[in-house]
């Protein structure tokens, strides 16, 4: 009879041990999906600050090249009418830098072909 309560108490023992790591797997998995629901969630909001970003990153990038155009194109029609200026005063024996706003233009043009040059790269600050 001994042997047989021990078979039984060795049964039960392991039956209980079977249990224990069904349960303590159990726990893990609840906490590996708390976890991964977590990061979920937090990827969702990543991803959707993310395509806003990229979204106005577009726009932005759309506007910087048709600005960039424009400017392309006054610089050189600009840089024509500084060249007519020139031929003008030549005939007209002054100095170019005698001409109302010669000099202010063609200081403005440089400005505008750095400004066009940082348009077609912008550095991020």
């Amino acid at each position: 009879m001994y042997k047989e309560l021990n078979k039984i108490f060795s049964m039960i023992k392991t039956e209980l041990k079977s249990e224990k790591v069904e349960l303590g797997i159990a726990q893990d998995i609840k906490k590996s999906n708390s976890t991964v629901k977590s990061l979920v969630k937090k990827s969702d909001s990543l991803i959707d600050k993310t395509e806003k970003a990229l979204n106005v990153y577009d726009k932005l990038y759309t506007a910087t090249r048709i600005l960039r155009n424009d400017a392309l194109e006054e610089i050189k029609y600009s840089n024509k009418k500084l060249k007519d200026a020139e031929s003008a005063a030549k005939q007209l024996g002054i100095k170019p830098s005698d001409i109302s706003d010669y000099s202010e233009l063609n200081a403005t043009i440089k400005d505008l072909e750095r400004q066009a040059n940082r348009l077609r790269y912008p550095s991020i600050k």
